[in-house]
């Protein structure tokens, strides 16, 4: 299954933008994960059929949406894949795209990392719903908070004390997600260093 419930248009500049995700990266976080190998994908003007069209146990799902991120003038390219064999076994792809087409987040991580404790011996069937679910509703709007540092609000544990003022400083929105019981990641971005940062 293929979620794709974008214009055309952004699926062309999607076609064109997620190359990006498979090139060497500024930021890159990785953890440990089955890796497939690489999905090509086409750019051009006809890269977002050629997109719809690769394999389909290569390509289980794929969302894309932009959203205003590392600057408040232009929309940023957000993209989520679900790629390999099956559900179980699929490794999930996410990265952020700039409206320059710089690539300032970019991770992936095991299908699976999305399941709560509660749900690790629940049968396939089960599993595989609350998986499709979970990436779904991984792009939707309630996932972004602006902005992403309110002003005075006590430092992150882990975040040096200049990125933590400048954060609070630019004003821009952030992103939050979850990975099965973890708590919640946010990320923003930060100017000095031209991408996205977590804490």
């Amino acid at each position: 299954m293929t979620v794709l419930s974008r214009p055309i248009g952004l699926l062309l500049l999607a076609g064109s933008l997620l190359t990006a995700c498979d090139s060497e990266p500024k930021r890159t976080q990785v953890q440990a994960a089955p890796t497939p190998e690489p999905v090509q994908y086409p750019t051009g003007p006809d890269s977002a059929t050629a997109v719809a069209a690769l394999p389909k146990q290569r390509l289980l799902s794929q969302s894309v949406s932009r959203h205003v991120f590392s600057t408040a003038r232009d929309q940023d390219l957000f993209s989520l894949q679900l790629v390999g064999d099956s559900v179980q076994r699929a490794v999930v792809r996410f990265c952020i795209i700039s409206a320059a087409g710089d690539t300032l987040w970019r991770e992936q991580f095991a299908a699976t990392a999305l399941l709560p404790t509660a749900l690790r011996r629940a049968p396939a069937a089960r599993q595989q719903a609350y998986m499709l679910a979970q990436f779904r509703g991984f792009l939707t709007q309630k996932q972004f908070v602006m902005p992403a540092v309110p002003p005075g609000t006590a430092p992150a544990s882990g975040v040096e004390a200049g990125v933590w003022t400048e954060l609070q400083q630019t004003g821009l929105p952030g992103f939050r997600y979850a990975q099965g019981d973890a708590p919640a990641r946010r990320l923003a971005y930060l100017p000095s260093q031209r991408k996205a940062v977590a804490f």
